[in-house]
């Protein structure tokens, strides 16, 4: 017997298809589990730039947050909508993302070192790979969250083995891969157990590859906007703005 849920209806009743792809790619409670956890950091993130007097970080701190609190806006107001849930992952892994790397700059600057330090590190590589993959399916599956052909799932789909970057560079490392961008002194990393010893600048240039995936789901977007009716095209010119800001607002 065939489901009356409405939530797996669409707007072309007789696509089928659609309907099991709209269900399958949209996240369950997730969101909003990742959402609170963003909104947390964000705010513990203001309040620690703010107390530090870091003035130059302040403005994107304050991006990350607004994106943060856009996405809940979002989430509340459409939480049926695929792409909603996928919107809230990629500002909520973004805000996360800063309280490892905040914890790293105490851990390092005070003089830590073993595997606290590759711990909290590896933590924070897991988080900006895992908000380049919701960001990835966020702009590859607009505008209604669905795929459109095999090789759209296909292509998608690859993007999860990104998230197995961060474990092997933690044991391919002999100093802990840390972002160059933190400015921190090198820390010998204890779990470097592979024959392969990358340098931390080959492994930075590794995790930014990641940033590829992104490029990749623009890139489906546009092709898949050729496709697209009227009406569907004037959804990705209102959306995509949006959203274009606040990925890159959360990734700066």
């Amino acid at each position: 017997m065939r489901s009356c849920n409405p939530m797996r209806s669409s707007s072309h009743p007789s696509d089928a298809g659609d309907r099991r792809d709209v269900s399958r790619v949209r996240p369950a409670k997730l969101p909003e589990i990742v959402l609170i956890a963003g909104l947390v950091a964000s705010l513990v993130s203001v309040v620690a730039v703010v107390v530090a007097g870091d003035v130059a970080d302040l403005p994107w701190t304050l991006a990350r947050a607004a994106v943060v609190g856009l996405a809940a806006l979002v989430r509340a107001k459409r939480p049926d909508h695929p792409l909603s849930g996928w919107f809230a992952l990629v500002a909520g892994l973004s805000a996360i993302e800063m309280v490892p790397t905040g914890v790293l700059s105490l851990l390092v600057e005070g003089g830590s070192t073993g595997l606290a330090i590759v711990v909290t590190n590896f933590l924070a590589q897991l988080f900006a790979v895992a908000s380049v993959i919701a960001s990835s399916r966020l702009f590859g599956l607009f505008p209604n969250g669905a795929y459109r052909n095999r090789w759209e799932r296909r292509v998608l789909a690859s993007f999860w083995w990104l998230l197995l970057i961060p474990g092997a560079l933690l044991l391919a490392t002999p100093v802990v891969p840390i972002s160059e961008y933190l400015e921190l002194p090198a820390v010998p990393n204890p779990l470097h157990i592979l024959p392969v010893s990358l340098e931390s600048a080959a492994a930075e240039s590794v995790m930014g590859l990641t940033s590829l995936s992104v490029a990749a789901a623009v890139l489906m977007l546009v092709i898949r906007y050729r496709s697209l009716g009227s009406l569907e095209r004037g959804q990705v010119r209102v959306l995509t703005t949006p959203v274009v800001v606040g990925v890159f607002a959360g990734f700066a």
